[in-house]
């Protein structure tokens, strides 16, 4: 199979979304943190977005010091990081108050970053028996 014109390397992308799982892991808090914004206190939605900022911001270091085989996916894992960094800001900007965020754009924005992380999983699981381990 071929994206963006160079074949892909299906063992090596399996090896680095295996070393990626604590990355996974990370993505899960992140979905933890930001399913509470929709009901926490102002207060505690922006404790939430400090430990959400620093949850991107270790995915984002690891992203820079382990480059993906493929391009596309690296940019996907990449994506999924800035979605709840996005969130993180839609909640800081309204200073954590639940009523004054956009809560369409907030659901809307928190589906699809859970959305990208499945797919993510999906993938995994779907590389991992296609490959045999």
């Amino acid at each position: 199979m071929f994206t963006g014109g160079e074949e892909i390397d299906w063992s090596a992308l399996l090896e680095w979304y295996l070393s990626s799982l604590g990355l996974l892991e990370d993505f899960d808090s992140c979905q933890v943190v930001v399913d509470s914004l929709l009901s926490g206190t102002p207060e505690a939605n922006l404790v939430g977005t400090v430990e959400l900022g620093a949850l991107t911001r270790d995915a984002e270091l690891w992203l820079l010091t382990h480059p993906c085989p493929d391009v596309w996916n690296g940019e996907h894992m990449a994506a999924i990081v800035h979605a709840y960094m996005a969130i993180g800001t839609l909640v800081v900007d309204a200073y954590g108050d639940p009523d004054r965020v956009d809560r369409v754009e907030l659901k809307e924005q928190m589906s699809e970053a859970a959305l990208m992380v499945q797919e993510v999983k999906e993938l995994v699981a779907r590389l991992t028996v296609a490959l045999g381990l």
